[in-house]
C-alpha cells in the first residue's frame, strides 16, 4: 500500500496569473513533498527523510490528461489549480478523489473565489448520505489578503 509512488498535479487551464502564481505553486508542493517524506520516515523509522523525496513526481497538465495519465494507479496527493467555475472545480474533485489512497491529500488555491468555494461545496455535498466517519473533512487556510487555500484527506 505504501510503495506507491506520491504524485502532485498541477495546471492552469484558464488561470491567467499562472506565471505569477508559479512561487506559490511551487513553495505549496515542497510542503506536499515534505509531509510525505516525514510520514514515510515516522512510518519506516528510518533515518532520514530524504529517502522519500525521489518518489514525488510533479505534473504540470490538464487535470483529465493527468487523470488519464495515472488511470492505473493510486496516489497520495494532488494538488487542484485549474478552471475556477464551480462545475470545472467540482469534476477536478470528483475525478482525483478515487484515486486517492486512504489517508490521501487534496490541496487546492483559490478557495476565496466564489466558483470555488461553489465547486468544493458541492463536491461535499456528494458525501451527504454516508456515515461521518466515511466523509472526508475540510479545512480551509486563510492566507494574507483574503487568499485562502483547502484542503482534505480521504478517509
Amino acid at each position: 500500500m505504501y510503495g506507491i509512488d506520491p504524485y502532485l498535479a498541477h495546471y492552469d487551464t484558464t488561470d491567467i496569473f499562472a506565471i505569477k502564481k508559479q512561487f506559490e505553486f511551487d513553495a505549496m508542493s515542497v510542503w506536499i513533498q515534505d509531509r510525505l517524506s516525514k510520514e514515510e520516515f515516522i512510518r519506516n523509522n528510518s533515518t532520514s527523510t530524504s529517502t522519500y523525496s525521489s518518489r514525488f513526481e510533479l505534473l504540470r497538465m490538464i487535470s483529465s490528461e493527468a487523470v488519464q495519465e495515472l488511470s492505473n494507479i493510486s496516489i497520495h496527493a494532488v494538488f487542484v489549480d485549474g478552471d475556477h467555475r464551480a462545475e470545472a472545480v467540482l469534476d477536478d474533485l470528483l475525478n482525483w478523489y478515487p484515486k486517492l489512497i486512504s489517508g490521501g491529500l487534496i490541496a487546492g488555491d483559490d478557495f476565496h473565489l466564489p466558483g470555488v468555494a461553489e465547486g468544493v461545496r458541492l463536491f461535499f455535498n456528494t458525501f451527504d448520505e454516508l456515515p461521518i466517519q466515511e466523509r472526508p473533512v475540510l479545512q480551509i487556510v486563510s492566507r494574507v489578503q483574503g487568499y485562502q487555500l483547502f484542503a482534505f484527506t480521504k478517509p
